[in-house]
């Protein structure tokens, strides 16, 4: 009682939606080892996984050891190529594939801090992330310190983005973001659905989301672009994924 009263003395409302958000506990300054750690490289990709995605650009990838980051359900698919960022924010896809999640191999993962029970027995290269969707704010903030929290609002990939930033990267290429989904489909995703997707994904969600990056990437001299076969993203610049391995980007 005493710590609430000197938190919020002379406040005359308290945000209840971002207090837990801003407490300290749920700071992971093991992260601050990441802050600017890629400055020098030049760019990197984000790897979501739209239907447009084919296994030719991830063997792209890999050939010319781009740097990535990918995300959820790509810890399912069978690929010679891994990414160098593994990102989850998903709390119940985490629960039901910690297993899965924790054999894929990949250097870095970046996973919900919840689920206690996996904690426990924490294995090198996993890291807890705090994370929330910001759906219920009227302000939508790009978190430009993950230590404290990484906002996913509407999809992953906006963490990613926001993770991206943080380790120093000024050029953010996204492939596969297809913004598009349809209700019961077994297509949603690169490699097909198991079973009927059901989910009902929230487009202007993540639209809010990518604009949200947008606007902090032009105002902090970042590039971010859309190198998607197709899809229906179109608030970032369009490039060609296969001229950037033509001696242009």
């Amino acid at each position: 009682k005493t710590d609430l009263n000197r938190m919020f003395a002379g406040k005359r409302w308290v945000d209840a939606f971002r207090y837990a958000d801003t407490r300290e506990e749920y700071r992971n300054l093991e992260l601050k080892k990441f802050h600017n750690c890629y400055a020098d490289k030049q760019r990197c990709f984000i790897v979501a996984t739209g239907p447009s995605l084919i296994k030719t650009d991830l063997d792209i990838l890999s050939e010319k050891q781009e740097f990535c980051f990918s995300v959820n359900s790509m810890c399912k698919i069978e690929t010679q190529w891994k990414p160098d960022v593994f990102v989850v924010s998903d709390g119940k896809f985490f629960f039901e594939n910690q297993e899965v999640i924790r054999r894929y191999p990949c250097p870095i993962k970046f996973l919900p801090d919840d689920n206690i029970e996996f904690w426990k027995q924490r294995k090198d290269g996993e890291y807890q992330m705090h994370r929330d969707s910001i759906d219920a704010y009227d302000v939508l903030e790009f978190s430009e310190d993950i230590t404290q929290i990484v906002n996913t609002q509407g999809t992953v990939t906006v963490g990613c983005i926001q993770i991206a930033v943080y380790m120093g990267f000024k050029k953010i290429y996204l492939l596969g973001t297809d913004c598009n989904y349809v209700f019961g489909s077994s297509s949603n995703h690169f490699g097909g659905d198991d079973k009927p997707d059901m989910i009902d994904h929230s487009i202007a969600s993540m639209l809010k989301g990518y604009q949200m990056c947008k606007n902090y990437a032009d105002t902090h001299g970042i590039k971010i672009y859309n190198a998607t076969r197709g899809g229906m993203l179109e608030i970032f610049e369009r490039v060609d994924f296969d001229s950037l391995f033509e001696g242009g980007e």
